[in-house]
């Protein structure tokens, strides 16, 4: 999602290297052309996770609710979730509601444990999207 947005997140150096490296792989195009601050500033980057602990506060989510995150093992999984598990101890995602031998079957499919993504942001109350430009959030929004 970071990758394909051009933009860069409070990874430093290695995280710039990475999806520099991943852009010229998988995205060439995108590699040519360089992150601008006016990206953020037009709100054309996915949401930090800062910005979205601001947001699940200002919408009102409290810490005895459940959260589902989705995509939270990117760019060093629970470790960078710390403050968002700081304000929202009742994260679930995917991993925690299934057994490892339940995700195994899923293991190399990348299209369905995006489908388990799916049927988990869908069984939700709410839905709130990081990211406007992704495809999961655009299914979501529209079912």
């Amino acid at each position: 999602m970071i990758a394909h947005s051009l933009c860069e997140f409070a990874g430093g150096e290695e995280e710039r290297k990475e999806l520099e490296a991943y852009r010229e792989i998988h995205v060439p195009t995108l590699s040519l052309l360089k992150w601008t601050t006016k990206l953020r500033s037009e709100g054309l980057c996915p949401l930090t996770l800062e910005e979205s602990i601001l947001m699940l506060g200002a919408l009102g989510f409290n810490r005895k609710m459940h959260i589902f995150v989705v995509g939270f093992n990117l760019y060093g999984g629970g470790s960078q979730l710390v403050a968002l598990t700081n304000l929202y101890p009742k994260l679930v995602t995917k991993e925690n509601l299934l057994s490892s031998a339940e995700l195994e079957s899923f293991a190399n499919y990348s299209s369905q444990l995006a489908a388990l993504d799916f049927i988990g942001c869908t069984a939700s109350d709410a839905f709130a999207m990081t990211n406007s430009g992704s495809q999961l959030s655009s299914l979501v929004s529209r079912y």
